[in-house]
């Protein structure tokens, strides 16, 4: 009896309920068809939202549960990895099912790059002074983002657990968050202080100065006043007119060399800081490009004395040819006054058989005449 008065009072509310949602759909139509589409919208986005497949623990106790997942969990686990080939995908999916999704990462994780295996490696080109230039940009790139992904501070995010949320304890939360807080209100100083704006993106100096130096074709390095104008140029958007200025300053100094532009670059900017040189990258020291132009300048000499000894060398062999081609002269004057009969034909074959070289003269006769020793 109980299951059947159960029943019999279930089954009128369900109508009651229902009868409720349809009344007010009829009401109030426009009302019932925003919370359908928002609804929906909801669905949606629960839909295409991305569930992790890491959770927060020690990765010792991850690694224990890693090793007794299926085929299927792993396979899921490693598909989780392809993220950033497929954000370009999912981006125009996203547009198309009418929903917005926020910008992430992707790239900047270097998610391919864990991913390769030893055999994969990209092969990096350094210049003279060990900085990357090579192979191309899109390397150079995920060299620069590489290091972040792995150089974690051991007292801040220990790499013992699996991701952020793995930190339990939250005066640990709170100290890093202290400390993120410290470094923007430096950063937000000393951007303050910035007056001239990078403009090359991740591009490092050395391989905008590896371009200069090819572009030149002799060789030579740019100088700190090239090195401004390529970096600090406005391409797109507005322009700084202080910046404009001093590119304007710098290029009249380089047409009109009157004054060095590295000696421009110095007065209008000022001297440079201890153990640090402006447009050359983290590397550089002043120390270091010291010793490099002082080397540059000891090449140089031994290039122009080099270079002066071949002109030497080669003003010798001319005038050395030029009194055997006289010696030589003088020699068949000589011996066609000796020897009236004898034809010029004739002396070259003798002095060709004295030196002996053999004649390439073609003769009309095939007799030569040879005088004896002693006539005259």
């Amino acid at each position: 009896m109980t299951e059947v008065v159960v029943e019999e009072v279930e089954s009128p509310m369900k109508i009651t309920v229902v009868e409720n949602e349809n009344s007010r759909s009829k009401q109030n139509p426009k009302k019932r068809v925003g919370e359908e589409d928002d609804e929906t919208l909801a669905s949606q986005q629960n839909a295409t939202k991305k569930t992790k497949g890491c959770k927060s623990m020690l990765m010792v106790d991850f690694l224990k549960e890693h090793n007794e997942l299926d085929d299927e969990e792993l396979e899921k686990w490693e598909n989780e990895d392809d993220d950033e080939d497929e954000l370009e995908n999912e981006d125009q999916e996203e547009e198309n099912n009418g929903t917005i999704k926020n910008k992430t990462r992707g790239p900047t994780q270097c998610l391919k790059i864990h991913g390769r295996q030893f055999e994969e490696r990209e092969e990096i080109i350094l210049d003279d002074d060990g900085e990357p230039v090579g192979p191309t940009e899109k390397v150079l790139t995920g060299l620069s983002n590489f290091p972040g992904t792995i150089a974690k501070s051991s007292a801040f995010c220990p790499l013992i657990y699996t991701n952020f949320k793995g930190i339990v304890k939250n005066d640990e939360k709170d100290e890093i968050w202290g400390y993120v807080q410290n470094l923007r209100k430096k950063n937000i100083v000393n951007r303050a202080k910035q007056r001239f704006n990078h403009r090359m993106g991740p591009k490092n100096f050395a391989t905008i100065r590896k371009k200069l130096r090819e572009k030149k074709g002799n060789g030579e390095d740019a100088t700190q006043a090239e090195m401004f104008i390529e970096t600090r140029q406005c391409r797109k958007g507005k322009k700084n007119e202080e910046t404009e200025t001093a590119i304007s300053k710098l290029q009249e100094a380089i047409q009109n060399p009157s004054q060095p532009p590295d000696q421009v670059f110095r007065s209008l900017f000022g001297k440079e800081k201890s153990g640090k040189i402006r447009c050359y990258g983290k590397t550089a020291t002043p120390s270091m490009l010291k010793k490099k132009e002082e080397i540059a300048t000891i090449k140089k000499q031994y290039e122009g004395e080099i270079s002066s000894m071949k002109e030497k060398m080669e003003a010798h062999e001319s005038l050395t040819q030029k009194k055997m081609e006289a010696y030589e002269s003088l020699l068949k004057c000589v011996m066609m006054q000796q020897n009236p009969n004898l034809s010029e034909d004739d002396v070259n074959n003798m002095m060709g058989q004295a030196l002996g070289i053999e004649s390439v003269i073609h003769h009309s006769s095939t007799s030569t005449y040879i005088p004896e020793k002693g006539s005259n």
